[in-house]
């Protein structure tokens, strides 16, 4: 995992921040003077089908086959462009070896550039386990001086090439993968297909009911007509984000009105009126989080931020001490409480929301 991504929009930022309001955490906060909150019991949304094909199935077998490919050490064949080949070489200039010219048990990708040209060109097509001689030539601009424009000989052995090896689908590879037979493999894979696929018609509900929360609330207005907002959150979530940027733009050693320019597109103006409204959005969507969570006493507990980010980490293949080994900090220093907390009691409020639901 890559502990930065360059964002070209604020939609794809999570900002890590320590958003407060008079001091109370934000989950504690009262925002009842800034949002109403919208229908989010008896909302209404469609179900997705969700099946496998055997085309499906065939596929994800397929890819899972290839994962577990070993590599081979083969003495047999010939080679190819790209292959993967083992040799032992001598280079010798009027029949006497010159420095840095011999090597044994030398790797080398077929292809790759890292001889002269004319090296690995030669060994296409030669059997492997065989010796050849290449008479090749070292380029004027050799940066080895007593070698440049030299005409030269390598005498090269071909110890073993590696191969891929894909295992076959058989009653070994399925018990080796916790099944009794390739039938019970197939339908464990299938099983693992259709859960898959019933997570996401799910998160596509939630997603779809969170939408119609969010639009069906609203931030109240002031005397002249304007929204209300905690002004003090908003001008955090604006210091956290651009102080994001500034040490993006320390990256590629730029100020930041060239980075925004030069980077995302965009000018100081634009950058500014998209930080802003992103930065209410944001807000916004706590205060309705908040809002619904202190109305029907959702609490959380340590023991329900463990099992949301435990969920969250398992998607991306990682549990919380690996992702601390990899980061070198735990997942809520990494992203910030705040962060993590929103998410977590938004989670517990969309429980909430799509048992309420209607779901055609």
């Amino acid at each position: 995992m890559k502990r930065r991504k360059l964002a070209t929009t604020f939609l794809c930022v999570f900002i890590v921040t320590t958003l407060a309001s008079c001091g109370d955490d934000p989950w504690t906060a009262d925002y009842s003077s800034y949002i109403e909150v919208g229908k989010y019991k008896g909302l209404e949304a469609a179900a997705t089908e969700v099946s496998v094909s055997e085309t499906e199935l065939t596929k994800e077998i397929y890819s899972r086959l290839e994962a577990a490919k070993t590599v081979e050490k083969v003495k047999s064949g010939t080679v190819s462009d790209g292959d993967i080949v083992n040799i032992d070489y001598v280079g010798t200039l009027d029949g006497k070896k010159f420095d840095g010219g011999s090597a044994e048990g030398k790797d080398l990708t077929i292809g790759s550039g890292e001889f002269i040209d004319g090296f690995e060109e030669g060994l296409i097509g030669e059997d492997v386990g065989a010796t050849t001689v290449l008479h090749l030539t070292f380029p004027k601009d050799y940066s080895q001086s007593d070698l440049a424009g030299q005409d030269v000989e390598f005498e090269v052995t071909i110890n073993y090439k590696e191969i891929d090896v894909m295992p076959k689908l058989d009653k070994e590879f399925a018990k080796k993968n916790g099944a009794d037979s390739v039938e019970d493999y197939r339908d464990q894979v299938r099983e693992d297909l259709y859960e898959a696929e019933k997570a996401d018609a799910e998160d596509e509900i939630r997603t779809e009911l969170w939408t119609q929360v969010m639009d069906d609330s609203s931030v109240k207005k002031d005397k002249d007509g304007k929204e209300k907002y905690p002004q003090e959150e908003v001008e955090r979530y604006e210091e956290e984000i651009t102080a994001l940027y500034e040490k993006y733009s320390e990256e590629y050693g730029l100020e930041l009105d060239d980075f925004i320019e030069q980077q995302m597109n965009m000018d100081r103006e634009t950058f500014e009126e998209q930080l802003t409204n992103y930065s209410k959005d944001k807000v916004k969507e706590e205060m309705v989080v908040y809002t619904i969570a202190k109305k029907e006493g959702i609490e959380l507990s340590e023991s329900d931020v463990d099992e949301y980010i435990d969920r969250t980490l398992d998607l991306i293949g990682y549990d919380q001490k690996s992702f601390k080994e990899s980061e070198g900090e735990s997942y809520i220093d990494f992203y910030g409480k705040n962060n993590v907390y929103l998410e977590a009691y938004k989670d517990k409020v969309l429980d909430l929301i799509h048992k309420e639901a209607k779901i055609k």
